[in-house]
């Protein structure tokens, strides 16, 4: 996890800022709103761009203030068909701090109300992708945090529009390289355009490379010209390796199912019907949420690393969307509290690795305070011996009133298990163990667990299933006087109403592949969690076994405790086709994946599937309707369900 500085800013006129790390204005006082319109909305012929296009992506580098989203949001809630959907992606290497944000965008009254949307909404200053829905004008926007170099080669997608705005080339070369070209010729749809507050003749030169056709207009304000250009190049070309292709995309018209109503299901069908897909849910259970989705109360508690690998990018990426998702839903606080959740350090080297955490991230940032042992004391009524971290934006939820939430809009069929799929020519068929049918889909997304094995070209995938057992304390215990969840190996967890039982969990013990495992609460469990509780807090509320109540659930997890999420591969072409790839062929030598058209994948979540399942399903929508992505392509890999077929392939 990297915090990134903020920009060293000046002020002039008031509240117009200025780049002192560069030396250039972020807009002229005064002409920045008009100046976004000139230069970057005519000169992408917007709105006669989008008119009759489903669904238009802009790219921007450069998102400073964001005044040129605000006039592009503006103007298109102002032109918009119903069923159209826009996405905006923006660069951006230097955040402002959300206070910075708002005070240069005070001045402009006319767009009051859409600067106030993004301030409210604005994430917080950690590098990568951060995923913002404006569902009511079906707009996304989606921030990457991160320098130009770094995140420009990782980005994957088809853009319709670029708004090039960095500051101007002589102060931040960086940012107009030919990291930036390459990246337009490969992204750029056929047709795009591009606009530009500079005709310097490395930017000509640069587009012309990428393959663009250029327009001097004229410019705004004090500037003679500026650019517009379009696209006569090649159409897109991905990076992905060939066994990560890109799947096939739907329509947003498109029918589609989902088999299972745990939070990976719920949150899936959630998103896709946010998209306009035609959504349909089946869960074999009497009730949403039947598994480990359905415990009295979860915590969102993300863990950290101070490494920057992909797998790293994902898990941290994923909970800063949860709580943000969470957060926009509006729910009451029955269901889900933005209360921060205490870690505490369960070992010497967890202490300290906690420590270096905020070294690097600062005493400002905006997720982790490190509390002292006393500090720790006088807020939880607890004596710990060392160190720990407040997680400011964690929080404690209701899983199955979660679920239900998320399912409200969406056709949902409980007591009906799907047991067969088969690929006709109009879609997927449905088909009850008993032989019912139970309809035909568009497209499946498989979100039901272990279950998700037992379908044929699902069969192979490498779930493992871990017994996990909560305990559940007597009521009226006040365990903890700030009621604030507290994570130290295990948990323990506040009820959110105003009567109810803490939650200790969880028991984790991997069971056997075959056979139907033990679902009876055990003595045993509730041993283990108790003296998990009074090791990592030093509290004994309960003595007498007999009387406690539990929960036992199963939690599915892959071999390298990432999910899977996306297209699901066709096995036997994987084999024959890849089988040499353990000899370090070059990628262009082998095919493109084959794939079961329209059949996607989201599982194996263990023990995390509330904080990861928001963002594996803004992905799977981005995978089933061809949009950009919500991560990088490196993290698109790390997920992918073929990757279990490579292992086995290059391990051969």
């Amino acid at each position: 996890m990297r915090a990134l500085p903020p920009p060293q800013l000046g002020w002039q006129e008031g509240d117009t800022p200025r780049s002192s790390q560069f030396d250039d204005i972020y807009f002229a006082p005064g002409e920045g709103l008009g100046e976004a319109r000139h230069v970057f909305l005519a000169g992408n012929e917007l709105p006669t761009a989008w008119h009759d296009r489903e669904t238009f992506t802009v790219f921007e580098t450069g998102f400073g203030t964001g005044l040129n989203f605000l006039a592009l949001w503006q103007m298109w809630r102002q032109t918009r068909r119903p069923g159209q959907h826009l996405h905006f992606v923006s660069l951006e290497g230097f955040p402002l701090t959300k206070e910075d944000l708002a005070r240069a965008l005070r001045p402009f009254e006319e767009i009051a109300e859409f600067a106030e949307g993004l301030v409210s909404r604005y994430p917080p200053r950690i590098a990568g992708y951060h995923r913002l829905n404006i569902q009511e004008d079906g707009l996304t926007l989606t921030l990457i945090f991160g320098q130009a170099h770094e995140v420009l080669p990782a980005f994957e997608g088809r853009v319709d529009a670029w708004f090039l705005d960095g500051f101007a080339p002589s102060r931040n070369p960086d940012m107009w390289s030919e990291t930036l070209f390459n990246a337009m010729a490969r992204c750029s749809a056929p047709g795009a355009r591009a606009a530009t507050f500079t005709v310097a003749g490395a930017i000509r030169r640069g587009l012309e490379a990428a393959g663009f056709t250029l327009q001097r207009r004229p410019g705004y304000g004090r500037k003679r010209e500026c650019l517009a250009a379009r696209f006569e190049g090649f159409q897109n070309r991905s990076l992905r390796k060939p066994w990560f292709a890109a799947p096939k995309s739907l329509p947003r018209t498109a029918s589609l199912a989902v088999i299972g109503a745990g939070i990976a299901g719920a949150a899936a069908a959630h998103v896709l019907c946010r998209e306009g897909l035609q959504v349909t849910v089946f869960e074999k259970g009497l009730e949403v949420a039947p598994e480990a989705s359905g415990n009295p109360v979860g915590l969102v508690n993300p863990g950290f690393s101070l490494s920057d690998d992909p797998i790293a990018q994902f898990r941290e990426g994923a909970c800063l969307h949860a709580v943000a998702f969470y957060n926009s839903l509006d729910l009451p606080k029955e269901t889900w509290r933005n209360t921060g959740v205490y870690q505490m350090a369960p070992t010497s080297d967890a202490a300290q690795k906690q420590v270096r955490l905020i070294e690097m991230l600062g005493k400002e940032n905006p997720w982790f305070e490190l509390h002292s042992p006393e500090d720790i004391s006088q807020t939880l009524g607890i004596a710990p011996s060392k160190p720990g971290l407040y997680v400011r934006q964690a929080g404690v939820l209701a899983p199955r009133a979660l679920c239900e939430r998320l399912l409200s809009g969406v056709r949902l069929h409980l007591e009906t298990e799907v047991g067969f799929l088969t690929r006709m020519s109009t879609g997927w068929a449905l088909i009850a163990p008993n032989g019912d049918f139970l309809g035909c889909y568009d497209a499946v997304v498989i979100a039901n667990a272990f279950a998700g094995r037992a379908f044929a070209p699902t069969n192979w995938l490498p779930l493992v299933r871990n017994r996990g057992q909560i305990t559940i304390l007597p009521q009226g215990a006040d365990l903890l006087p700030a009621r604030l969840p507290v994570s130290f190996g295990g948990y323990l967890a506040p009820p959110l109403a105003q009567k109810g039982s803490y939650v200790l969990g969880a028991t984790y013990r991997e069971i056997e592949a075959a056979g139907q495992p033990d679902l009876a609460v055990a003595d045993k469990d509730h041993e283990a969690n108790l003296i998990a509780l009074q090791k990592g807090l030093g509290l004994s509320p309960a003595d007498d076994l007999k009387n406690l109540e539990g929960r036992v659930a199963l939690r599915v997890r892959t071999p390298d405790r990432i999910p899977v999420v996306g297209p699901a591969p066709v096995v036997e072409t994987y084999r024959r086709a890849y089988t040499t790839v353990r000899h370090g062929n070059r990628f262009e030598k082998f095919p493109a994946a084959d794939y079961h058209e329209g059949l996607f994948l989201s599982l194996g979540y263990g023990s995390r599937g509330f904080q990861w399942a928001p963002l594996a399903a803004e992905i799977l929508a981005a995978e089933i309707l061809g949009y950009s992505p919500p991560v990088s392509r490196e993290v698109l890999e790390i997920l992918h369900p073929s990757r279990f077929i490579l292992r086995d392939l290059r391990r051969a």
